[in-house]
């Protein structure tokens, strides 16, 4: 888009006049994943669980990191398809190298762990994907 200016005097009489080439960026696509967690497997004291990421929006993601909170005294074991870290209850799971790119419509579902309870069985919670909270 050009937008041009003139300046005048209070006489009426043109000072300056500018011509400047603006331009306008659309706002980048809204992002949106969903997340299943399912619990496929339990015995006393441990589970075996597979997640998936959906991205349900407009843009792919490049790069992820899917965090969430587990409830009671759950703790991670053996991740696989992705890096993992756990931190009080808060798990964040990191793409691998090859499973980095999750396109628009695509979903992703070569992620599991094994883990272990004692007290309860609470599903987890506050599924985010790169900051984005998840349905």
């Amino acid at each position: 888009m050009v937008a041009t200016g003139t300046v005048f005097s209070p006489t009426g009489t043109v000072l300056a006049q500018r011509t400047a080439q603006v331009t306008i960026q659309q706002p980048p696509a809204p992002v949106a994943c969903q997340v299943t967690h399912t619990v496929q497997s339990r015995w006393q004291g441990g589970f075996t669980a597979a997640l998936s990421i959906a991205d349900t929006g407009e843009r792919a993601f490049s790069g992820w990191k899917l965090t969430f909170t587990f409830g009671d005294d759950r703790k991670i074991g053996t991740v696989w398809g992705a890096s993992a870290a756990q931190s009080g209850e808060t798990v964040t799971l990191t793409n691998l190298g090859y499973d980095a790119a999750i396109a628009p419509g695509a979903t992703l579902s070569n992620i599991g762990m094994t883990g272990t309870c004692t007290v309860g069985d609470a599903a987890p919670s506050g599924f985010a994907v790169n900051g984005i909270a998840c349905s």
